[in-house]
């Protein structure tokens, strides 16, 4: 598959497994082409260690974090009509599934060789602008997407309901703002944080 995408980028596939371009008279070294090789044999060979595999408190966390979460969004809509509250608890649920469940405990050794921004893995794929990802900071990166994930399917609807009572009309008209900014904000600007901080 190799050839084909690196046609379709237009890049060779040299290119296409160092991640950057190269000149057309800048010369690579045989040794450098062995390596690029290797890394790309030995990437596809390791077995990944997910999150499951690794004894923790996150899954029982996640389990009564996401019970929290549904009971209090079933208790809001009962109220009041909150189906956003529902939704965002749905995305948490999923987000912390992979995080507490199904993550990736270590990278692979290329992304601690190269500069690499994102982060595929199966249907899971995060792109952080400006972060390179490595074993360093992947951890603290799953570690923020757990407790962000947990928090959110626990005090969000929480949130709902003191801001409902306590200024309906308000609320109701910026509500998808609030929990766009809350949701997002508590996400990516922790994740950008601890991203380059152990970068």
């Amino acid at each position: 598959m190799l050839i084909p995408l690196a046609e379709l980028l237009g890049v060779t596939v040299t290119e296409l497994l160092m991640c950057q371009r190269v000149e057309k008279n800048q010369p690579i070294d045989a040794g450098q082409v062995e390596n690029i090789v290797k890394t790309a044999i030995n990437c596809t060979d390791e077995k990944p260690i997910r999150a499951y595999q690794v004894k923790s408190n996150w899954g029982i966390i996640y389990v009564i974090s996401l019970i929290i979460g549904i009971v209090g969004s079933v208790w809001n809509n009962s109220i009041a009509n909150l189906q956003l509250t529902f939704n965002m608890v749905v995305v948490g649920g999923v987000m912390g599934a992979y995080f507490c469940f199904f993550a990736r405990m270590q990278l692979p050794k290329y992304y601690d060789e190269n500069k690499v921004h994102v982060v595929s893995d199966g249907m899971f794929c995060m792109n952080l602008v400006g972060i390179s990802f490595n074993n360093k900071n992947w951890k603290p990166i799953v570690m923020v997407g757990r407790v962000w994930s947990c928090l959110m399917m626990v005090f969000l609807p929480i949130l709902n309901f003191l801001m409902n009572s306590l200024a309906s009309d308000f609320y109701h008209k910026y509500q998808l703002f609030i929990e766009l900014f809350i949701v997002l904000g508590g996400l990516f600007i922790p994740m950008v944080y601890v991203g380059k901080k152990y970068e």
